[in-house]
């Protein structure tokens, strides 16, 4: 005990030695304070990251088709960005690439033709439509081969072939070699880019199989 000094005192005193010694401790910590959990979903359609290439992709380029004609939709991109929902434009006139299962036609089977989201021109069938698993709509081939042309997008690591609708120059997606036989090409399309116009007919009759199906 120190000399002159009561026990109540020294009592005092050591506390204040210890939560001065506590916040010295405190203060020298510059560790950081663990990242607060996410839980809220950002939606894709408002501002959505562009899908970087796979460097892979370039084993399965194919060899570009360039147009051999002018588009015969000719819009300044101030007006395509009137016409267009912000997404669709960025995708079909700045060449972007929406995030990967996110289009509404991902995954559907529906009978019917799917258009150019800017001029309406038809550029696949679902009779060509298959389950690539990607995250993008996938086709075997378009419905002619006029309705599209090709360029090479050359870059450090990669080579990819950009698919365009031929009327209106409306980037599309791109083309690769490792698509099913008979035809071997995989057109992995951006949903934004496409309108799906159904086929009423087979539609129904495809319900009416199901429907027969469970009787």
């Amino acid at each position: 005990m120190h000399p002159g000094l009561s026990p109540a005192t020294l009592l005092t005193v050591e506390r204040l030695l210890l939560s001065l010694a506590l916040l010295v401790s405190t203060s020298c910590d510059h560790s950081k304070p663990p990242a607060k959990e996410r839980t809220e979903q950002i939606s894709a359609l408002s501002e959505f990251e562009v899908v970087p290439p796979d460097a892979s992709e370039a084993d399965h380029a194919v060899a570009a088709v360039p147009r051999t004609q002018d588009p015969r939709v000719k819009k300044t991109e101030g007006e395509w960005s009137k016409l267009l929902p912000e997404l669709v434009f960025r995708v079909t006139r700045l060449g972007e690439t929406e995030p990967r299962f996110t289009g509404e036609m991902y995954r559907s089977a529906e009978p019917g033709r799917y258009q150019c989201a800017c001029c309406e021109t038809v550029i696949f069938s679902s009779n060509d439509k298959y389950a690539s698993e990607t995250g993008w709509p996938t086709f075997s081939q378009p419905v002619t081969a006029d309705v599209i042309w090709t360029k090479e997008e050359a870059g450090a690591f990669r080579r990819r072939v950009a698919v365009a609708c031929s009327a209106c120059d409306a980037h599309l997606g791109h083309v690769f070699n490792d698509g099913p036989l008979p035809q071997g090409t995989r057109y992995s399309i951006n949903a934004s880019a496409l309108k799906f116009l159904p086929n009423e007919a087979e539609s129904a009759q495809a319900i009416q199989a199901i429907q027969s199906a469970k009787d």
